[in-house]
């Protein structure tokens, strides 16, 4: 019998509620822990990602690493994944990099170094990547470069993936020890045929005399694709008027 292939392991940084670690987890990664200093975002976290470990924990204090450790427990760390805030550097520039209103996005970076993974993601504003005449874009790239990886970025449009919502983020992927940058996917959706807002939830009963219940039935059957994929076998709404 063949040897089952060991799934890459992740850590998620800024987890928040699970999206990032969601995409990792459909896509056959195994997500070991997320981290966020946000209680009701992390318990959201919690209950999505019920195989994953979770850590409420401060990413701007230094000692996070090594409860980072205690809890990951020796396993290894394929890939670090996160979303860090970068609100500082609106305020500091590319010579203030090290300022400590960065802490948050420098402790990305510091995760990197002490736990050295095979690739990283970063996904952040569209904005950063001409920041200060693409300064701190570069700065980003030139540390994690002389950790060993080889980076690309790329601003990246959900809508053109599938997603019925025009969220234009700007990602960072690096690969370690290799010499062939990262390619991104090609869209796979175009401005002509992108998802709609009514192609996601036109299927969802109309609350317009009521204020909803915590539990509802659906009313139609599904009219797209997209709906019926949502779906899946579920025939009961939840918390609809949220």
């Amino acid at each position: 019998m063949a040897k089952k292939a060991r799934k890459y392991t992740v850590l998620d940084l800024f987890c928040g509620c699970g999206g990032l670690s969601k995409g990792f987890e459909m896509a056959g990664y195994d997500i070991l822990l997320g981290v966020d200093f946000n209680k009701p975002a992390l318990d959201t976290y919690k209950y999505n990602h019920k195989n994953s470990e979770a850590l409420y924990a401060d990413l701007s204090k230094d000692e996070t690493l090594d409860a980072i450790s205690n809890v990951i427990k020796g396993k290894t760390l394929d890939v670090i994944i996160g979303g860090p805030p970068c609100q500082g550097f609106s305020l500091t520039g590319r010579r203030q990099f090290d300022d400590e209103r960065n802490k948050l996005y420098l402790s990305m970076i510091a995760a990197v170094k002490r736990f050295s993974p095979k690739a990283f993601v970063i996904e952040n504003v569209p904005g950063m990547a001409t920041l200060y005449k693409g300064e701190i874009k570069d700065e980003i790239v030139n540390r994690f470069t002389h950790l060993g990886y080889k980076v690309s970025y790329k601003i990246l449009c959900s809508a053109d993936y599938g997603v019925p919502q025009i969220r234009k983020r700007l990602v960072f992927v690096g690969i370690k020890n290799e010499d062939t940058a990262f390619e991104f996917p090609a869209p796979t959706y175009t401005p002509d045929n992108y998802i709609t807002c009514e192609d996601a939830i036109s299927d969802l009963p109309s609350l317009e005399h009521n204020l909803g219940a915590e539990t509802s039935e659906y009313e139609s059957a599904p009219t797209t694709d997209y709906q019926k994929q949502m779906r899946g076998t579920c025939n009961t709404l939840y918390n609809p008027c949220l």
